[in-house]
């Protein structure tokens, strides 16, 4: 599908942590009864991590130019963009242990496994470590609200390239079903180093 995304392409536009917190405007009555609650949380996973040693490149260019007194600003939008294409902001929504029991159950019969105990839970026994993070995975997309055209496939690409996201991921979703809603810290900041916002001795006398 066009709308899917792919590990080459750039992440969707950063997100505030604003943007992770429910709308209680939006929030309906039949949202309740569907098992949905009102809780967002966003989690950032690393993605295109072939591209990390640019972004140390960067920021070593970044660190020793502005040591130098030279202009970084140019260099600075380069490593927020780069960094952009780096992280991938996943917003998932809150819902109902017994929305997560009937979900459990239904991709564990869609994936052929050992019918779920109480509440969604398995013996760790019963599933290996690669049905056991595709199981996340599929619980993780049912709570996903955004970025829209995330898929399954997707996200096995990423568990290929970096299991830790997964379980990141698989994390967040426990956290924002047991009512967290917080946003996930950020990489390395430079902006505090653009020539607009850094202290000169003729502001400091102003």
């Amino acid at each position: 599908m066009d709308d899917e995304l792919s590990l080459g392409e750039a992440a969707p536009e950063p997100l505030e942590p604003k943007d992770a917190l429910p709308d209680p405007a939006t929030f309906r009555v039949a949202d309740f009864a569907e098992g949905i609650r009102p809780g967002r949380r966003e989690v950032v996973l690393r993605i295109n991590l072939h591209l990390y040693p640019q972004l140390q490149e960067l920021a070593a260019r970044i660190e020793n130019d502005f040591e130098a007194g030279l202009p970084v600003d140019e260099l600075v939008d380069e490593f927020d963009a780069l960094k952009d294409r780096m992280q991938l902001r996943v917003i998932l929504e809150r819902r109902s242990p017994e929305w997560v029991e009937r979900l459990v159950k239904t991709v564990s019969q869609e994936m052929g496994l050992p019918a779920p105990g109480r509440a969604g839970k398995k013996k760790a026994k019963q599933l290996s470590d690669a049905q056991a993070a595709e199981l996340g995975m599929r619980w993780a997309l049912a709570q996903t609200v955004e970025p829209e055209g995330l898929t399954l496939g997707y996200l096995m690409a990423l568990y290929a390239e970096d299991p830790t996201e997964i379980d990141k991921l698989a994390r967040a979703v426990a956290a924002v079903n047991q009512g967290a809603s917080t946003a996930q810290a950020l990489m390395l900041d430079f902006s505090r180093l653009r020539s607009d916002r850094r202290l000169t001795p003729e502001r400091a006398e102003s």
